[in-house]
Protein backbone atom coordinates (compact mmCIF):
# COMPACT_ATOMS: atom_id res chain seq x y z
CA UNK A 1 0.00 0.00 0.00
CA UNK A 2 1.48 3.61 -0.68
CA UNK A 3 2.26 5.81 1.81
CA UNK A 4 -0.35 7.81 3.10
CA UNK A 5 1.21 11.00 3.66
CA UNK A 6 2.48 10.70 0.32
CA UNK A 7 1.63 14.24 -1.22
CA UNK A 8 1.21 14.64 -5.37
CA UNK A 9 3.67 17.15 -6.61
CA UNK A 10 2.92 20.83 -5.61
CA UNK A 11 0.21 21.97 -7.66
CA UNK A 12 0.11 25.38 -8.81
CA UNK A 13 -3.20 27.38 -7.91
CA UNK A 14 -4.90 30.24 -9.88
CA UNK A 15 -7.11 32.36 -8.06
CA UNK A 16 -8.83 35.93 -9.32
CA UNK A 17 -6.26 38.25 -8.33
CA UNK A 18 -3.30 35.80 -6.61
CA UNK A 19 -1.21 33.19 -7.95
CA UNK A 20 -0.06 30.17 -5.88
CA UNK A 21 3.15 28.89 -7.39
CA UNK A 22 6.28 26.48 -6.58
CA UNK A 23 9.33 28.77 -4.43
CA UNK A 24 11.50 30.61 -6.78
CA UNK A 25 15.15 31.97 -6.20
CA UNK A 26 14.48 35.59 -7.01
CA UNK A 27 11.15 35.84 -4.47
CA UNK A 28 13.49 36.44 -1.38
CA UNK A 29 14.76 39.49 -3.96
CA UNK A 30 11.07 40.59 -4.80
CA UNK A 31 9.96 40.60 -1.25
CA UNK A 32 12.96 42.90 -0.33
CA UNK A 33 12.18 45.28 -2.60
CA UNK A 34 8.29 45.88 -1.30
CA UNK A 35 7.28 47.38 2.31
CA UNK A 36 5.12 45.33 4.49
CA UNK A 37 1.78 45.84 4.93
CA UNK A 38 1.17 48.48 7.71
CA UNK A 39 -1.35 45.92 8.90
CA UNK A 40 0.81 43.50 8.84
CA UNK A 41 3.95 45.16 10.83
CA UNK A 42 3.14 43.96 14.36
CA UNK A 43 3.24 40.42 13.32
CA UNK A 44 6.70 40.46 12.05
CA UNK A 45 8.47 41.89 15.65
CA UNK A 46 12.15 43.22 15.16
CA UNK A 47 12.74 41.30 11.85
CA UNK A 48 12.01 44.25 9.81
CA UNK A 49 14.58 47.30 8.75
CA UNK A 50 12.93 50.46 7.79
CA UNK A 51 14.50 52.36 4.51
CA UNK A 52 14.87 56.24 3.73
CA UNK A 53 10.83 56.46 2.75
CA UNK A 54 10.23 55.68 6.28
CA UNK A 55 8.63 52.35 5.52
CA UNK A 56 9.68 49.21 6.80
CA UNK A 57 10.96 46.11 4.78
CA UNK A 58 11.40 42.86 5.23
CA UNK A 59 15.22 41.31 5.87
CA UNK A 60 16.99 39.49 4.06
CA UNK A 61 17.85 36.88 7.11
CA UNK A 62 14.20 36.65 7.76
CA UNK A 63 13.14 35.32 4.52
CA UNK A 64 15.93 33.21 4.53
CA UNK A 65 15.24 31.26 7.31
CA UNK A 66 11.43 30.87 6.42
CA UNK A 67 12.23 28.66 3.28
CA UNK A 68 12.89 25.63 5.21
CA UNK A 69 11.91 22.47 3.22
CA UNK A 70 8.19 21.22 3.66
CA UNK A 71 7.78 18.44 6.04
CA UNK A 72 6.06 15.48 4.97
CA UNK A 73 2.23 15.84 4.32
CA UNK A 74 2.36 19.42 4.09
CA UNK A 75 2.32 21.97 0.86
CA UNK A 76 4.08 25.54 0.78
CA UNK A 77 3.26 27.91 -2.17
CA UNK A 78 4.65 30.86 -3.05
CA UNK A 79 1.99 33.71 -3.47
CA UNK A 80 2.42 35.85 -6.28
CA UNK A 81 0.26 38.82 -7.38
CA UNK A 82 0.76 41.12 -10.39
CA UNK A 83 3.92 39.28 -11.39
CA UNK A 84 5.67 39.60 -7.97
CA UNK A 85 6.15 37.27 -5.04
CA UNK A 86 3.71 39.02 -2.00
CA UNK A 87 4.06 36.27 0.83
CA UNK A 88 3.57 32.10 1.36
CA UNK A 89 0.84 30.10 1.80
CA UNK A 90 0.69 26.82 3.30
CA UNK A 91 -1.18 23.63 4.13
CA UNK A 92 -0.77 20.37 5.95
CA UNK A 93 -2.29 17.05 5.57
CA UNK A 94 -2.72 15.01 8.38
CA UNK A 95 -3.53 11.62 5.44
CA UNK A 96 -2.85 9.11 8.26
CA UNK A 97 -5.80 10.12 10.49
CA UNK A 98 -8.56 7.42 9.26
CA UNK A 99 -6.07 5.08 9.19
CA UNK A 100 -4.98 5.79 12.78
CA UNK A 101 -8.58 5.86 13.94
CA UNK A 102 -9.37 2.67 12.25
CA UNK A 103 -6.91 0.69 13.78
CA UNK A 104 -8.62 0.98 17.25
CA UNK A 105 -11.45 -0.30 16.50
CA UNK A 106 -12.14 -3.32 18.83
CA UNK A 107 -13.97 -5.45 16.62
CA UNK A 108 -12.89 -7.13 12.53
CA UNK A 109 -13.79 -4.84 10.02
CA UNK A 110 -15.39 -6.66 6.45
CA UNK A 111 -12.40 -4.63 4.78
CA UNK A 112 -9.15 -4.44 4.94
CA UNK A 113 -8.53 -0.75 7.19
CA UNK A 114 -5.67 0.00 5.04
CA UNK A 115 -7.69 -0.20 2.03
CA UNK A 116 -10.69 1.78 3.70
CA UNK A 117 -8.61 4.27 4.97
CA UNK A 118 -7.10 5.34 1.47
CA UNK A 119 -11.16 5.14 0.05
CA UNK A 120 -11.80 7.82 2.92
CA UNK A 121 -9.17 9.87 1.96
CA UNK A 122 -10.10 9.74 -1.80
CA UNK A 123 -13.49 10.98 -1.16
CA UNK A 124 -12.68 13.73 1.63
CA UNK A 125 -9.78 14.95 -0.96
CA UNK A 126 -12.63 14.94 -4.05
CA UNK A 127 -15.04 16.73 -1.91
CA UNK A 128 -13.13 19.18 -0.77
CA UNK A 129 -11.67 20.10 -4.30
CA UNK A 130 -14.84 19.90 -6.23
CA UNK A 131 -16.16 23.05 -3.58
CA UNK A 132 -13.01 24.43 -3.77
CA UNK A 133 -13.23 24.31 -7.37
CA UNK A 134 -16.63 26.04 -7.67
CA UNK A 135 -15.30 28.90 -6.20
CA UNK A 136 -12.84 29.24 -8.75
CA UNK A 137 -15.36 28.76 -11.31
CA UNK A 138 -17.79 31.07 -10.05
CA UNK A 139 -14.71 33.94 -10.16
CA UNK A 140 -14.40 33.34 -13.60
CA UNK A 141 -15.31 35.96 -16.48
CA UNK A 142 -16.72 33.37 -18.58
CA UNK A 143 -18.82 32.12 -16.01
CA UNK A 144 -21.71 31.13 -18.55
CA UNK A 145 -19.73 28.05 -20.05
CA UNK A 146 -18.75 27.15 -16.44
CA UNK A 147 -22.25 26.30 -15.38
CA UNK A 148 -21.63 22.62 -15.97
CA UNK A 149 -18.86 22.05 -14.20
CA UNK A 150 -20.13 24.13 -11.36
CA UNK A 151 -23.65 21.70 -11.31
CA UNK A 152 -21.14 18.83 -11.31
CA UNK A 153 -19.12 20.17 -8.88
CA UNK A 154 -21.72 20.76 -6.38
CA UNK A 155 -23.64 17.03 -7.16
CA UNK A 156 -19.63 15.31 -6.72
CA UNK A 157 -18.99 17.11 -3.42
CA UNK A 158 -22.37 16.35 -1.63
CA UNK A 159 -22.04 12.52 -2.61
CA UNK A 160 -18.54 12.53 -1.89
CA UNK A 161 -19.15 13.43 1.74
CA UNK A 162 -22.04 11.56 2.46
CA UNK A 163 -20.02 8.50 1.05
CA UNK A 164 -17.33 9.48 3.54
CA UNK A 165 -19.27 9.71 6.49
CA UNK A 166 -21.26 6.16 6.12
CA UNK A 167 -18.17 4.57 5.09
CA UNK A 168 -16.40 5.59 7.99
CA UNK A 169 -19.24 3.44 9.91
CA UNK A 170 -17.29 0.43 9.36
CA UNK A 171 -17.88 -1.60 12.91
CA UNK A 172 -21.22 -2.99 11.31
CA UNK A 173 -21.54 -1.94 7.66
CA UNK A 174 -24.10 -2.62 5.23
CA UNK A 175 -23.50 -3.83 1.63
CA UNK A 176 -26.60 -3.30 0.86
CA UNK A 177 -26.04 0.75 1.66
CA UNK A 178 -22.37 1.04 0.77
CA UNK A 179 -22.22 -0.42 -2.66
CA UNK A 180 -24.59 1.40 -4.04
CA UNK A 181 -23.14 4.43 -2.04
CA UNK A 182 -19.95 3.64 -3.49
CA UNK A 183 -20.98 3.15 -6.98
CA UNK A 184 -22.80 6.59 -7.17
CA UNK A 185 -19.70 8.46 -6.10
CA UNK A 186 -17.58 6.63 -8.79
CA UNK A 187 -19.91 7.60 -12.01
CA UNK A 188 -20.17 11.41 -10.75
CA UNK A 189 -16.75 11.24 -10.17
CA UNK A 190 -16.26 10.33 -13.56
CA UNK A 191 -19.02 12.48 -15.11
CA UNK A 192 -17.36 15.51 -13.23
CA UNK A 193 -13.93 14.83 -13.93
CA UNK A 194 -14.99 14.31 -17.85
CA UNK A 195 -16.32 18.03 -17.14
CA UNK A 196 -13.39 19.37 -15.54
CA UNK A 197 -11.24 18.07 -17.73
CA UNK A 198 -12.58 19.51 -20.61
CA UNK A 199 -11.54 23.00 -18.77
CA UNK A 200 -8.53 22.13 -17.42
CA UNK A 201 -5.98 23.95 -20.64
CA UNK A 202 -7.76 27.42 -19.79
CA UNK A 203 -8.01 26.81 -15.73
CA UNK A 204 -5.45 24.95 -13.76
CA UNK A 205 -8.21 24.36 -10.84
CA UNK A 206 -10.10 22.38 -13.31
CA UNK A 207 -7.41 20.42 -13.83
CA UNK A 208 -6.50 19.76 -10.02
CA UNK A 209 -10.18 18.98 -9.56
CA UNK A 210 -10.32 16.77 -12.58
CA UNK A 211 -7.35 14.76 -10.72
CA UNK A 212 -9.27 14.44 -7.85
CA UNK A 213 -11.84 13.10 -9.83
CA UNK A 214 -10.11 10.63 -10.85
CA UNK A 215 -8.40 9.00 -8.05
CA UNK A 216 -11.18 9.29 -6.17
CA UNK A 217 -13.35 7.17 -8.78
CA UNK A 218 -10.16 4.55 -8.79
CA UNK A 219 -10.44 4.68 -4.90
CA UNK A 220 -13.91 3.63 -4.82
CA UNK A 221 -13.59 1.23 -7.58
CA UNK A 222 -10.92 -0.62 -6.09
CA UNK A 223 -12.86 -0.62 -2.68
CA UNK A 224 -15.74 -2.30 -4.32
CA UNK A 225 -13.63 -4.72 -5.36
CA UNK A 226 -12.50 -5.86 -2.15
CA UNK A 227 -16.00 -5.91 -0.26
CA UNK A 228 -16.75 -9.29 0.91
Amino acid sequence: MPDRLTLLPLPPLQGQRVLLRRRRESDIDDRLRHPIDPGEEDAYGSSWRREWDGRRYHTREHLTAGQRPDEPGSYTWTVEHEGHCIGSAGLRVDADQHGAMLDTYPRALDVGADALAVTIDAVNDCAQACAADTDADLSEQNLTDMVECIRLCLHCADICTATARVISRAAASDAMVTRPLLEACAAICKTCGDECERHARMHEHCRVCAEACRRCEQACREFLSAMK
